[in-house]
C-alpha cells in the first residue's frame, strides 16, 4: 500500500516529484492514496491534521490486512433482501410502506449493490477499482500502461 501526501507550497518543491510519482502510479493502475494539500508547506500548521490522516490510513490498512474483506461482508440478510425488493419494485416512488431494513449508503453492502446494478456493458467498461478506460470522450487521460502490464503478466 502506498500513501502520498504533499503540499502545493512545499519549500523543497517536493510537490513536483510527488505529482509525477502519483501520475506514474495512476497510469500503471497501481493502487495508492494521494493527497495534495492546497495552501500548505512541507511543515507548519497543516502538519498535525496531515499526520492524523496518515495515522488513520495506516490503522485502516493494517486492519484490512489482518482482517481482509470476505464475500460474507457483502451478503444481504433476509430483512435487507426485503428492502431491496421493495426499493427495486418501486416502493419508494409508489409511496408504499417500507419493507425490510434499509441498507446504509456508507456500507460495503451498498457498494456491492451499486456495482451490481450497472448494466453488463458498463461493468466491463469500468472494470475493477484500479482499472477503467484509458480515455474519456476521445481524450486520452491514461497511457496504455495498465493494459501493457496486464498483457505482460504484471
Amino acid at each position: 500500500k502506498i500513501y502520498l501526501d504533499v503540499c502545493d507550497r512545499d519549500c523543497l518543491n517536493l510537490h513536483d516529484g510527488v505529482e509525477f510519482l502519483h501520475r506514474v502510479l495512476w497510469d500503471h493502475r497501481i493502487e495508492h492514496e494521494y493527497h495534495l494539500i492546497h495552501g500548505a508547506d512541507h511543515v507548519g500548521a497543516s502538519l498535525p491534521s496531515r499526520m492524523a490522516a496518515v495515522c488513520s490510513w495506516l490503522g485502516s490498512t493494517i486492519e484490512h490486512t489482518l482482517n481482509p474483506h470476505t464475500a460474507a461482508r457483502y451478503q444481504l440478510d433476509a430483512e435487507e433482501r426485503k428492502y431491496l425488493s421493495w426499493l427495486s419494485g418501486g416502493g419508494l416512488e409508489k409511496g408504499a410502506p417500507r419493507e425490510g431494513r434499509a441498507i446504509p449508503l456508507e456500507s460495503d453492502k451498498m457498494i456491492a449493490l451499486f456495482r451490481a446494478s450497472f448494466h453488463e456493458t458498463m461493468q466491463r467498461m469500468l472494470g475493477g477499482a484500479t482499472e477503467g478506460g484509458s480515455e474519456i470522450g476521445g481524450f486520452r487521460w491514461r497511457s496504455s500502461g495498465g493494459e501493457e502490464m496486464r498483457a505482460a503478466g504484471g
